[in-house]
Formats: C-alpha cells, sequence, structure tokens
C-alpha cells in the first residue's frame, strides 16, 4: 500500500532509537576521502574472490582464477551495477536540476546487485570459455561468496544514510538525517517528519543475505549428490529475490514505479521466477559430482 494514509499512522517514537545515524561517512587522508562505502564494498568483492576461489580449488580448477576475478569480473560487475541503478533512476541523473556528471559519483551510493550479476556474469562467461573452465561449475562456486559479498556491502549504506524504509515506531528504527529524509529520499506521497524512525532496510536485507549463506552451504553440504551442476546458483537467485521482493516494498527511496509497484520489485520477481525455472532446466544437465570428476581429471 502506497500514499499518506498509510504513513500518516505514525508518530514520532518519544524514545532513542537503536540505530543512531553515523556521524561520519568518509576519512580524509591528505588530499583523499576514503569513503566507508567504497571500503565495505571491496571488503565484499575481496572476500568474493578469496572465498569463490577457494571453492573452486576444491572442484579441481588451481589456475588461480581470483586474479582473473579481480581484474576482469569484478570492474564488469561494478559497470553493470552502476548502469542498471542509472537506468532504474534515470530523473536523478537527467532529470530538471540534475548533474549528469552525478553518473560517475560510485561513492554516494547506486550499485545495484541484479546489474553487476549481468555485467559480471557475461564477464566470468567470456573468462570460463577462454580459460575452458566449466561456467555453471564457477556458478555454483561462487554463489555463497556473492551472498556473504553483498551481506558486507549492505553496511557501507548504513554510513551513507541510504536505503531505508517506511517510518516505523518499532524500538529498532532507523533516525535519518532530516536534510537526507524530507529532501533526498522521501517521495511526495510518503509522510516524512522531522526526528521520524524508519526501517532500517539494508539491515534486513544484510540479515537476509547472511542466512542466505548458511543455507547454501547447508543445502550444498547435505544434497551434494543430488544436486546438479548449476542449481545451487538458480538457489541463490531464488532465496536473494525472494527476500528482495519484500525488502523493497518497503523501501522509500527514488525508484521508477511500473503498475504501482517499484522497479526493483519487478525484477526480483521476475528473477525469482527466472531461477526456479533454471532450477529445473539445471536438474536435466549433469550432477555435480560428475562435473567436479571431470574438471580433476
Amino acid at each position: 500500500m502506497r500514499g499518506s494514509e498509510l504513513h500518516n499512522q505514525f508518530l514520532i517514537p518519544d524514545y532513542q532509537s537503536l540505530i543512531p545515524s553515523p556521524a561520519i561517512n568518509h576519512i580524509t587522508l591528505g588530499p583523499f576521502n576514503i569513503y566507508f562505502y567504497a571500503l565495505f564494498i571491496m571488503a565484499g568483492i575481496l572476500f568474493a574472490a578469496w572465498f569463490g576461489n577457494r571453492r573452486l580449488k576444491t572442484r579441481g580448477i588451481y589456475n588461480d582464477f581470483i586474479w582473473d576475478f579481480l581484474i576482469v569480473v569484478i570492474p564488469c560487475g561494478i559497470i553493470g551495477a552502476r548502469i542498471y541503478h542509472v537506468l532504474s533512476n534515470y530523473p536523478l541523473y537527467f532529470g530538471p536540476g540534475t548533474d549528469p556528471m552525478e553518473i560517475f559519483a560510485i561513492w554516494n551510493g547506486g550499485i545495484a546487485i541484479y546489474g553487476s550479476l549481468i555485467g559480471g556474469g557475461i564477464a566470468a562467461f567470456v573468462l570460463c570459455r577462454v580459460k575452458k573452465v566449466s561456467f555453471l561449475l564457477m556458478l555454483d562456486a561462487f554463489a555463497p561468496a556473492i551472498i556473504m559479498a553483498q551481506a558486507i556491502g549492505r553496511i557501507g549504506n548504513y554510513f551513507n544514510q541510504e536505503l531505508f524504509g517506511l517510518p516505523t515506531d518499532l524500538p529498532w528504527g532507523l533516525i535519518i538525517d532530516d536534510s537526507i529524509a524530507t529532501h533526498t529520499y522521501c517521495q511526495p506521497d510518503v509522510f516524512c517528519a522531522a526526528g521520524q524512525h524508519y526501517h532500517p532496510t539494508f539491515l534486513y536485507e544484510m540479515l537476509w543475505d547472511l542466512l542466505g549463506f548458511i543455507v547454501l552451504i547447508l543445502v550444498e553440504r547435505k544434497f551434494r549428490e543430488k544436486l546438479h551442476l548449476g542449481q545451487l546458483f538458480a538457489l541463490y537467485i531464488m532465496f536473494y529475490s525472494f527476500g528482495r521482493v519484500w525488502v523493497e516494498m518497503i523501501r522509500i527511496n527514488f525508484s521508477t514505479y511500473i503498475f504501482g509497484l517499484r522497479i526493483n520489485v519487478w525484477t526480483a520477481i521476475f528473477s525469482l521466477i527466472a531461477g526456479g525455472l533454471l532450477w529445473i532446466y539445471f536438474n536435466r544437465r549433469k550432477p555435480f559430482e560428475t562435473e567436479i570428476i571431470a574438471q580433476q581429471q
């Protein structure tokens, strides 16, 4: 449900939020500003590269894929993520009174995971063809690494005071600076009052991603002999997209609406369906263990 008829019921709570706004979002070292958002994004990337490469080695791939991942896949993923964000939020960059050069200001936020999966996925596919590595085996190896990297990266959204949700009177409500809440994020139909508390949707998604990491690892261990190549990655797509649907439903940052729903809600719904179809399709392919044995020979 959208509109002031829903949001006006929230009164400013008379207690202190358990999640205060961060005092700063960067540190200055000489002439450089080091943004915490960028640091957490990089931390997530490094974890994904290390953990994914470690899992590849257990599958018989010892060609230091980590360097290819960092040099080729990650830049393409970041470019894809930014392109998706800009296209899905184009009025922020091409509307009246906007500065198109802000497209390149990634440190201010605006990295879309679905765009990164597309950009990074294309680069990884080409790389696997060149290296003669099974693309699906690589996807399965990196699936838990990717969702954990997403969890780490969400901490950066906290320091940027972004990706928060509807006003709430719950005790874990998030305080957002009034200038950010009322002038940057709140839509005309969303009630945003000074001192209001908001759903920390970045935290919800981070916890969901952490749960997803555990689920993927446990599913692989328990059903290793029954899984087919690519199904673990399909499970990641389904799990993440299911959580993303309900998280996006309570976000209030600027977004393009299509038939009454945020564009990211539609993307998550389509991804959830696509993940289910991929699970069914991959069930017809080689069993997981068969492909690993083939790679090790």
